[in-house]
């Protein structure tokens, strides 16, 4: 066991010293810029040591010194394309310098030497032009020394004129264009910061911004456009910020003003709270919401007193229209009295209309059960029927009329005209039963006296229509006399009750409770008192005022919060208007609008 120990660890020790020798071969490789070699022994040396970073160092400046050579020699060989020799050498020598045995510097060097032994670019040139040339050269090279790039590069063209493929005036002239040309650059700059500066100082931001820009276009790393460009940026979003917040105030303020126009005025304070919210400076919004309010409850106080009248009116009509057996449209006056009762927290007026509806309803129905009208899917099933049986009556055909209007009572139990026709037959069929079955008749008109007036109303015209000179019909007649079931409980005058009514009016102010009484009496004797049903409304609505007539439902300082995430949301700022609607949510827990909106906000953030 001993003896394995000692050779794993003599083991380790030897591919220990093997590593550190690769290391140390790469690292003098490097120093001799044998830059290739050292990369793939230091390469090797961090495939089993990858986290020695004094390795890696050495590695990474390896490849980058050799990547750097490798980029001068491109240089360099562009440059000998374009008849730049000496440019080229240049390059060469800078690679060299970084990598002495670069891959292909050898042959570059070569292919230089062999093409400026070939280039004789004076050689047609007699000797009074190569003196021109070489005057120009010289006066061209003075020119570029003393920085007068424009004037250089005249000199260096007019020696390309003479030998277009001259190395000196070549490179002499791409020296000189390269320097103007980065002085036309730092010169249009400068006229570049002025006109700025000089925008920005006369109010002119956007164009400013526009002119800093351009600087960075050209020169990326500007520092002090840069600076400039985040200050410029952030005062326009400034401005814009408030002519948005000035824009949706205004737009607030109209939308506000043409819902008052319309009496919509929990809708106008919205839309005032809403623009108070954005640009409190706007306009004296707390003034507009003080003045829509007392509008709001001017107008509501007529609307009520409206209501009052109409309600009068409504309940004269219905009475009248339920005497006339015009129960449908007496159940249309009976609902709207319904409706407005219940805006007006009118529960006893209330009360007294659906008493009446449903015995309104009650006789509607009977009337459609024994009268089918056009608005009936049946209808002309039913008619084509008593058309059939009326004429197999009239040809005494009894078979055949009952058949037809059996087929209807399948339908429509309780058809008048089909059950009158029946009845009829039955008569003439067994002269000698009329009597009894008019007893039966009569029986059954006086139990459902008790039970269903409606009933009794129908049997009644059945009975009237076989024997109307019968005493028995006419005493019941005069008895179901009223048909609706609204009929007076009094023998006392009409004088008598209007001097109640009238006491009653005037206890309604200071004493409702006793005016409430008084009217209750006087309906209970004359339930068509239509006056008196109005005056219950009225002390019922001024007494429930507070109860219907209610402020705007959003608190100011809820709207307000919701009308600045508004805004946010508007310029895109999601996370602030989620805290403002949350925060409207917080004063408002059921601020519907809020939880809607922050639902969106939350569902653009995906959160």
């Amino acid at each position: 066991m001993l003896r394995r120990l000692l050779l794993f660890l003599i083991a380790q020790d030897f591919l220990l010293a093997s590593a550190s020798d690769t290391f140390q071969k790469g690292l003098q490789l490097y120093l001799r810029k044998e830059h290739l070699a050292a990369e793939q022994m230091l390469g090797e040396y961090l495939s089993a040591h990858p986290d020695d970073k004094q390795a890696l160092y050495y590695f990474a400046e390896a490849r980058a010194a050799r990547l750097q050579a490798a980029h001068y020699l491109v240089r360099s060989a562009f440059l000998m394309e374009q008849h730049r020799y000496n440019q080229a050498e240049e390059m060469l020598l800078r690679s060299r310098a970084i990598f002495p045995g670069a891959p292909g510097s050898d042959a570059l060097e070569k292919e230089l030497r062999e093409q400026r032994e070939k280039s004789k670019p004076l050689e047609h040139l007699s000797e009074s032009d190569r003196q021109v040339h070489d005057a120009v050269i010289r006066q061209g090279k003075v020119e570029l020394a003393a920085g007068r790039n424009a004037r250089a590069m005249e000199f260096f063209s007019r020696a390309l004129a003479l030998a277009p493929k001259s190395t000196e005036a070549l490179e002499g002239f791409t020296v000189a264009q390269a320097r103007y040309r980065e002085q036309l650059y730092k010169d249009k700059l400068y006229r570049l910061f002025l006109e700025a500066e000089r925008l920005q100082k006369n109010g002119r931001i956007v164009e400013a911004l526009s002119r800093y820009r351009e600087i960075l276009a050209n020169d990326p790393d500007n520092m002090q456009a840069l600076g400039q460009v985040r200050t410029l940026e952030q005062e326009i979003a400034r401005e814009r910020e408030m002519a948005t917040k000035k824009k949706l105030a205004e737009e607030y303020l109209q939308s506000a003003n043409v819902f008052l126009s319309r009496n919509l005025h929990d809708s106008a304070i919205e839309q005032y709270l809403l623009g108070e919210g954005i640009y409190p400076e706007y306009t004296d919004w707390k003034k507009l919401i003080t003045n829509a309010n007392t509008e709001r409850e001017a107008y509501n106080r007529r609307i009520f007193e409206a209501g009052l009248v109409e309600i009068e009116k409504r309940f004269q009509n219905a009475l009248f229209l339920m005497a006339k057996e015009e129960f449908k449209e007496a159940v249309i006056e009976l609902d709207r009295i319904i409706a407005i009762a219940t805006q007006y927290e009118q529960r006893e007026t209330a009360a007294q209309a659906n008493e009446l509806l449903r015995t309104a309803k009650e006789n509607q129905q009977l009337q459609e059960e024994e009268t089918i009208t056009p608005e009936s899917p049946y209808y002309q099933l039913v008619s084509s029927l008593t058309a059939l049986g009326v004429q197999s009556f009239q040809e005494n055909n009894y078979a055949a009329a009952k058949q037809h209007f059996s087929a209807i009572l399948e339908i429509f139990p309780r058809n008048r005209i089909a059950n009158q026709y029946l009845l009829t037959i039955n008569v003439r069929q067994q002269p000698g039963a009329k009597n009894k079955i008019m007893a039966d008749l009569v029986a059954e008109i006086q139990l459902q006296k008790t039970k269903s007036i409606q009933e009794a109303r129908r049997l009644l015209a059945l009975a009237e229509n076989i024997d109307p000179d019968n005493p028995a019909v006419r005493e019941l007649k005069k008895e179901l006399k009223i048909q609706t079931g609204i009929q007076k409980k009094t023998n006392r005058s009409k004088q008598a009750l209007d001097s109640d009514y009238q006491q009653a009016l005037r206890l309604s102010q200071e004493k409702p409770a006793e005016a409430l009484a008084l009217c209750r009496q006087i309906l209970t004797e004359d339930p068509t008192y239509g006056r008196c049903r109005s005056l219950i409304a009225g002390i019922e609505g001024r007494m429930n005022r507070q109860a219907w007539e209610r402020p705007a439902p959003v608190r100011s300082e809820a709207q307000q919060h919701y009308a600045r995430g508004l805004l946010y949301y508007n310029s895109g700022n999601m996370e602030a208007a989620v805290e403002s609607f949350r925060r409207a949510l917080q004063l408002e827990p059921s601020f519907e609008k809020a939880k809607i909106a922050l639902q969106k906000c939350q569902s653009y953030l995906g959160s």
